[in-house]
């Protein structure tokens, strides 16, 4: 039986009033910033990204910065400079029109959390899903930062809308969504690394659920080599690129880098019963991070990727326990830190109230007291909102593990994501990693709520 179009309280808000609101709010966010202090929406891996569009536009290479347009950039991937370069080129160095164009991209996220939704559950499902993305302040904040997660964000969610139809009756269509997935799933890897082995995974899944329907061997394989084919070509071909101008075939400096400075700091501080600050200077960390970005050429990346692989074999448990406390600061921060900032809203004290159990309504007490008004509010706001959307995803879990629905598919990939970016968030991820998932967790707290609803698919529809 399909997953219903529930019933929802919230069925006469159309989606054209959920984009109007939404728009107004990002844009009268955006001109507050210009206003007062354009260099709010820039972190400090903003820096890469902008150089390196301007040294594409200057220079016609993909390096550094337009001063050392000579030396390579193989930390950053082209995604996002590419799409800085476009705007650049197309606006000037005008970071309120990457901003506005990073709008126009979320509610298209919008849109497309909507579509997909309401294709998989129902109508109504999909409106509800929709408010659920545009009331996500995390999502909010980084839409108005020069940063990947907006555009990142959008490309996943293509990939999911088109991977419905892997489990399609139709060997065409499933063929079809297999190229155009892995071609989604490639340029999303050039956005951002962490989806580097995002097309293993699916692969996988889809081998499993080939293996399920019977598709037959040849099938199979022909589907697996159409998914992986597009990440071989533009992925590999990356790496080629990087190995032939430096010498190293890393398609991202970064990735050793990020690993050690989230994952295997945390395990060292664990283990030796030390600082963050004091594991990053034992790492050998501490300062060097400027010259790692600005000196690719020395391979950094690929001396911490050696060292943070023989720290989790020596420390396997340590890992396991830092891995799933970052989990839980991913899922529960309640990710207002960043809109605090940008706000211009003093944070109190030097302890990140991202790292806050969001779901406990009181949070820290003492933290929140520091607060502003506006401050407490946006962070009480953020507590509640993640209240409702886990709720919705606890009723969501068990309905899919207890009820029968033709759905499975969906339902699998959905999870897929959620865990896969879970995992390789690493032991220093918080908020900020939850926001390429928000949709598909919107999606599954609509239909936990719109079953919770009605108690069970009875009389219920679904609305394709």
């Amino acid at each position: 039986m399909p997953l219903p179009s529930c019933e929802v309280q919230l069925k006469a808000l159309p989606l054209a009033l959920i984009l109007g609101a939404s728009l107004l709010v990002k844009v009268g966010l955006c001109l507050l910033v210009s206003r007062e202090d354009p260099m709010r929406c820039m972190a400090p891996d903003s820096m890469g990204y902008v150089a390196s569009a301007e040294a594409l536009l200057k220079t016609g290479t993909f390096s550094v910065s337009p001063e050392r347009g000579d030396m390579p950039q193989t930390v950053r991937t082209p995604g996002y400079p590419i799409f800085l370069a476009v705007i650049f080129a197309c606006c000037g160095k005008n970071l309120a029109a990457v901003v506005l164009t990073q709008i126009v991209l979320s509610l298209l996220t919008i849109v497309l959390t909507w579509h997909v939704a309401r294709r998989a559950f129902g109508g109504r499902v999909g409106a509800l899903s929709a408010l659920l993305i545009a009331l996500d302040l995390n999502s909010l904040s980084y839409t108005n930062m020069i940063l990947t997660e907006t555009l990142f964000t959008l490309v996943l969610l293509a990939f999911l809308a088109i991977a419905v139809h892997l489990d399609s009756d139709q060997q065409t269509r499933r063929a079809f969504a297999a190229l155009a997935g892995g071609l989604v799933l490639a340029v999303a890897t050039h956005i951002r690394p962490i989806g580097y082995f995002l097309p293993l995974v699916v692969m996988v899944a889809m081998s499993a659920l080939g293996w399920r329907r019977k598709w037959g061997v040849k099938v199979l394989v022909g589907q697996g080599l159409l998914l992986i084919l597009p990440s071989v070509i533009l992925v590999g071909g990356w790496q080629v690129r990087n190995h032939r101008l430096t010498g190293s075939s890393e398609f991202s400096q970064m990735v050793g880098f990020g690993a050690l400075d989230s994952t295997g700091v945390h395990i060292v501080a664990q283990r030796d019963g030390v600082s963050l600050e004091e594991a990053r200077k034992r790492l050998g960390l501490a300062g060097s991070t400027e010259r790692f970005l600005s000196h690719p050429e020395e391979h950094w990346g690929e001396r911490w990727k050696r060292q943070y692989i023989e720290l989790i074999r020596e420390n396997p448990w340590i890992c396991v326990k830092v891995q799933l406390t970052g989990a839980a600061r991913t899922l529960a921060g309640p990710g207002a830190t960043q809109l605090l900032n940008l706000l211009g809203i003093p944070m109190g004290s030097s302890k990140t109230p991202d790292y806050c159990l969001g779901i406990v309504p009181t949070f820290y007490p003492a933290e929140l007291a520091r607060l502003p008004w506006a401050g407490r509010m946006i962070m009480m706001w953020a507590g509640v909102y993640l209240g409702i959307l886990y709720f919705g995803i606890a009723v969501f879990l068990w309905m899919a593990l207890t009820k029968r629905t033709d759905e499975k598919w969906i339902l699998f990939l959905m999870l897929i994501l959620v865990a896969y970016f879970l995992f390789l968030g690493g032991g220093g991820a918080y908020s900020r990693f939850r926001v390429p998932i928000a949709p598909v967790l919107a999606i599954a707290s609509a239909v936990g709520m719109g079953w919770y609803r009605h108690r069970g698919f009875t009389g219920c529809v679904a609305t394709q």
